[in-house]
């Protein structure tokens, strides 16, 4: 609304992150697709897991290795798109083990980090996208 955007994340109800952006200054899209493609290399390496049912987490069922494609669609993927800079800030809610059982440790890590600097923000809209089906095995 007015060129902010407040996003809270939250899990079971216990909220413990909130991004506050204002991006008041609208940008063109002409070219951006292909700016924000540049120096991303082939796509991003990952590494599937999945452990063998009854196996225990040694032995598995799927383990090698994949790759994502770069995760900025073309623009048919996107016919509408809308992006807008400006300043944000981010922050980390420390959770009790209540809160989060099985991830309050990363939270809290992540909320004792100092802040040095908001170096600024982008909020972008946009309708259609790809799901990345193209992802593959690396052979």
């Amino acid at each position: 609304l007015g060129g902010r955007t407040t996003v809270a994340a939250s899990w079971l109800g216990f909220e413990f992150l909130t991004l506050d952006l204002e991006a008041p200054i609208a940008v063109s899209t002409d070219g951006l697709l292909d700016a924000m493609r540049a120096g991303q290399g082939d796509g991003i390496l990952h590494y599937k897991y999945v452990p063998r049912t009854g196996g225990g987490w040694d032995q598995a069922d799927a383990a090698y290795a994949t790759i994502s494609p770069v995760a900025v669609p073309d623009a048919a993927y996107l016919p509408e798109m809308a992006v807008s800079i400006g300043s944000g800030t981010v922050q980390f809610h420390r959770a009790q083990w209540e809160d989060m059982p099985t991830q309050f440790h990363i939270i809290n890590a992540l909320a004792d980090l100092e802040v040095r600097e908001f170096t600024g923000a982008t909020i972008s809209r946009s309708v259609g996208a790809t799901d990345l089906y193209e992802q593959r095995v690396l052979e």
